[in-house]
């Protein structure tokens, strides 16, 4: 069994919590509120966690570079077509 206790306090420890929040409300305020003709979201809420979550777990400190770093991983977090069917 892997004891990963360390890393998951880390990851969850106060820091690191505002800087998810910080994150997500950025990537609310730029992504959240599009939707396309039919009505439905552009970027998934589902995404847009995803990636906040990574660019924290990567060790960045500071929400600036959220939204480059979303952008740059786009199909990632974001896929169209058959991808976005396995999500």
């Amino acid at each position: 069994m892997i004891d990963d206790s360390d890393q998951m306090a880390w990851l969850h420890s106060d820091d690191r919590l505002a800087l998810r929040s910080d994150c997500l409300l950025r990537m609310m305020l730029a992504f959240g509120r599009e939707l396309s003709a039919n009505g439905e979201p552009v970027h998934s809420t589902r995404g847009i966690y995803g990636a906040c979550h990574d660019y924290v777990s990567h060790g960045n400190k500071d929400a600036s570079g959220i939204i480059a770093y979303y952008l740059s991983n786009l199909e990632t977090y974001n896929p169209t077509g058959d991808q976005a069917a396995d999500l």
